[in-house]
């Protein structure tokens, strides 16, 4: 792979989620491995949001070393931490930002800048937590590209005897405004990692898109390897459907994705719920 080509497409990224008010910056540095070789293919920003005492940074912690502290600690400044996964053959890098819960609007707007994936946060033991949502939303609105993939979350399912907010009303929130949906545990480790695997998966399979649409005279599109429309499953959430009996995973999204640019590919666009159980 080379340098041109990997600088190329690290411009491409950048302009597509570029804000419209915000000017041409130099690309963000890369880096190398004995002057040649990169050591990863491409570079994310996801930033994690939603009110204090979620579990946002348990739910990071959970994904990047597979630990969650049982001492809440709040967050009180802008945080990120990185780990490099293997998605389709590519090495990606997933920087992801810990916002603190109490500042909704951190620097104006500012950490919201170059974000390609965003997990919305709420507390499904805590209905205040969720009737915040809407607030939040609208910062997404004002502050992030209109194609930036959201995952809304519901966390601390392993409170579900304590559960304040359905599993439908979480559906419903994430089909009104086609987010993707979870329901994780971070204590336990329920979903943690099917779902920031599947948000750079997603964001992988767009910039696929992207890539193929500026090559010059291209041939109609032949469609990139897209999100698995059956998610990966581990042991955490078998047990979990065998012994709560109750939803832990759906999500919706229209391939590659259908927010500004409207892509309408008709051989995959549906809509895909993955229920384990209905809930009475």
């Amino acid at each position: 792979m080379s340098s041109e080509t990997d600088g190329e497409r690290q411009q491409i990224i950048d302009r597509l989620f570029r804000m419209p008010h915000q000017v041409d910056t130099p690309t963000r540095p890369t880096y190398k491995v004995d002057g040649s070789r990169y050591m990863y293919d491409y570079h994310f920003k996801i930033l994690v949001i939603g009110d204090i005492a979620t579990g946002k940074t348990c739910l990071i912690h959970r994904f990047l070393d597979d630990v969650c502290s049982s001492q809440y600690i709040p967050t009180t400044t802008m945080d990120f931490l990185g780990k490099i996964v293997n998605i389709q053959g590519r090495r990606i890098k997933l920087q992801i930002y810990d916002s603190p819960g109490r500042d909704k609007n951190p620097m104006g707007g500012s950490y919201y800048k170059g974000v390609m994936g965003l997990v919305l946060v709420y507390d499904i033991a805590s209905r205040d937590s969720f009737n915040s949502l809407g607030t939040w939303i609208r910062i997404i609105q004002e502050y992030c590209h209109p194609d930036v993939l959201v995952v809304l979350c519901g966390n601390k399912v392993d409170l579900d005897n304590v559960r304040m907010v359905r599993v439908k009303d979480g559906q419903s929130l994430a089909e009104i405004y086609n987010y993707a949906f979870f329901e994780t545990s971070a204590r336990r480790g329920d979903n943690v990692h099917v779902m920031f695997t599947w948000l750079g998966e997603a964001i992988l399979s767009y910039v696929y898109y992207l890539e193929s649409q500026t090559k010059p005279n291209a041939s109609p599109v032949e469609e990139p390897e897209a999100v698995s429309e059956t998610p990966p499953t581990d042991s955490s959430v078998q047990t979990i459907q065998k012994k709560k009996k109750m939803c832990i995973l759906s999500y919706s999204y229209l391939f590659p994705f259908a927010f500004g640019m409207q892509l309408m590919h008709t051989t995959r666009c549906a809509v895909i719920h993955k229920v384990t159980a209905q809930i009475s």
